[in-house]
């Protein structure tokens, strides 16, 4: 935070600062955002694990002739499901996804405040859809105690049941991106090295 905001003087310039204006910030976006960072956290470290366990599997394989069993399919069913979905929140905060501008980079004010608020309703609807239909499947898989194909001793029913989870959070996030479409407000997004504090 800047000298004027943490001394408690104001002037304009202090007024513009994201780390000022962030502090506007309802409180619920304040916690979607905060949210974001955690499974965004979560996210990063199924990548790591999945790499450590990969990593472990290759050198046992090395050293002593013969890897650990089932690493193929905890990858599978695990590592990548988690290291896929986990982010997603946290990727819609900072402004990361895919996007195609071809038709919307000339755009500016109320023509591109009114397209981002429409497009971003409609990823709204298709994403709170998904999370809705895929709590089904995740309670289904639970009831029956699912596990991996090919693999019966894996069970894989806890992990659709973090990833219905980590769609809603990212429905959460998309309701907080709308808000601040519809307000004509940008996130005041962390760089990359302060984005998982």
């Amino acid at each position: 935070m800047s000298d004027n905001v943490s001394s408690g003087t104001l002037n304009i310039t202090t007024l513009l600062t994201p780390e000022y204006r962030r502090g506007w910030e309802p409180l619920w976006v304040r916690i979607i955002e905060r949210g974001s960072r955690i499974f965004g956290m979560l996210g990063a470290a199924a990548i790591g694990l999945m790499a450590l366990h990969v990593l472990a599997d290759v050198v046992a394989r090395n050293i002593v002739g013969r890897g650990f069993p089932g690493t193929l399919d905890i990858v599978q069913y695990w590592w990548m499901p988690l290291g896929a979905v986990l982010p997603m929140a946290l990727a819609e905060l900072r402004n990361e996804h895919i996007t195609v501008t071809i038709l919307t980079e000339k755009l500016h004010g109320f023509a591109k405040r009114f397209f981002d608020t429409v497009t971003g309703t409609l990823s709204l609807v298709i994403i709170a859809a998904v999370t809705y239909y895929s709590s089904f499947s995740a309670m289904h898989a639970m009831e029956r105690g699912q596990k991996a194909l090919g693999a019966a001793w894996l069970p894989i029913w806890p992990i659709q049941l973090i990833v219905v989870a980590a769609l809603a959070m990212f429905t959460l996030q998309l309701v907080a991106t709308v808000y601040r479409s519809v307000l004509g407000r940008a996130a005041s997004v962390p760089t990359l090295a302060a984005g998982l504090e």
